[in-house]
């Protein structure tokens, strides 16, 4: 029972389901070697996912064999995932609730004419 209740408060099912889409998404641009073994910058990546992997078995490698199930049905579509949208009212509501939260409240920049340098005043010395 502890196992199941593990299984669904862990992240990794979110973190492995975009694991897949950057393994079959996002190029290699970079090759290099280490040790004599040729390797690109994506390594990384899979190394941290690996060490994720088995830090906490059997709940570490069953959620996260679960993100990557959903995360291949999205890529390919399987149960018409990627035409789900949430309805209008519910984006509504989190959008209020959560706005005013992620709104930058930082001054917008400044105009083309308020960057124009201005003369400086001329004061009279009486």
């Amino acid at each position: 029972m502890s196992i199941f209740f593990t299984v669904l408060t862990s992240s990794y099912g979110i973190i492995y389901a975009l694991l897949v889409q950057f393994f079959l998404d996002v190029p290699s641009i970079h090759p290099f070697e280490i040790f004599g073994i040729s390797t690109n910058e994506k390594v990384f990546t899979y190394i941290l996912s690996a060490q994720l992997f088995f830090s906490n078995t059997p709940n570490s490698i069953l959620s996260a064999l679960c993100g990557a199930a959903a995360g291949l049905m999205y890529r390919y579509d399987i149960g018409f995932l990627k035409r789900f949208r949430i309805h209008q009212s519910i984006s509504n509501a989190f959008s209020s609730v959560f706005s005013p939260i992620l709104v930058s409240r930082s001054r917008p920049p400044p105009s083309r004419s308020e960057r124009a340098v201005r003369p400086a005043p001329l004061h009279s010395h009486i």
